[in-house]
């Protein structure tokens, strides 16, 4: 099984395959997009690998986001 990181650049924290990134950079997206990713978020799509488009639109803007905070 492989391991689940973190999608913010260049983190390399283990996270739970159900999980978008680790605590300290997912407190570093802006509350609105957090909360648009919860809301595309469906249980289970990690497992199926069938992600809709929206959710991984709004995963992008968080990674973005963080991104752009830690200047990389």
């Amino acid at each position: 099984m492989s391991r689940h990181l973190c999608h913010a650049r260049q983190c390399q924290e283990p996270v739970p395959p159900s999980k978008l990134m680790c605590r300290k950079h997912w407190f570093m997206v802006p509350a609105a997009i957090r909360s648009r990713v919860w809301a595309l978020y469906r249980p289970g799509q990690e497992i199926r690998k069938d992600p809709t488009p929206e959710y991984l639109e709004a995963a992008n803007e968080a990674v973005e986001a963080v991104a752009e905070k830690e200047g990389i």
